[in-house]
């Protein structure tokens, strides 16, 4: 919940300016990649799913959570990402 996607430009990948180190040889583990199609009829192209619907709800539901602590104070966080410096500064308002 602390990431944050900057825009660049017109046409830019929105992760391309995002502040992410890289990570070097020695801490990358070695992938073999697979692929197993299975098309479906369901669609066009054939394509599926692979469940990012199920991860989707996850960010308001942190935020609820946020909220539903801050709460007693009288505060409320309504930008993400939700650090720890936008939560003083929604404490620091009451």
């Amino acid at each position: 919940m602390l990431e944050k996607l900057h825009q660049a430009g017109v046409g830019v990948h929105p992760q391309m300016g995002s502040v992410h180190a890289i990570g070097e040889n020695v801490e990358i583990i070695r992938q073999i990649d697979v692929n197993f199609e299975t098309p479906t009829s369901a669609s066009l192209p054939g394509a599926k799913g692979v469940g990012e619907s199920g991860t989707g709800a996850a960010p308001a539901v942190v935020m609820n959570a946020v909220n539903d602590a801050l709460r007693p104070f009288g505060a409320r966080v309504t930008t993400q990402p939700i650090t720890p410096l936008v939560i003083l500064t929604e404490l620091a308002k009451i």
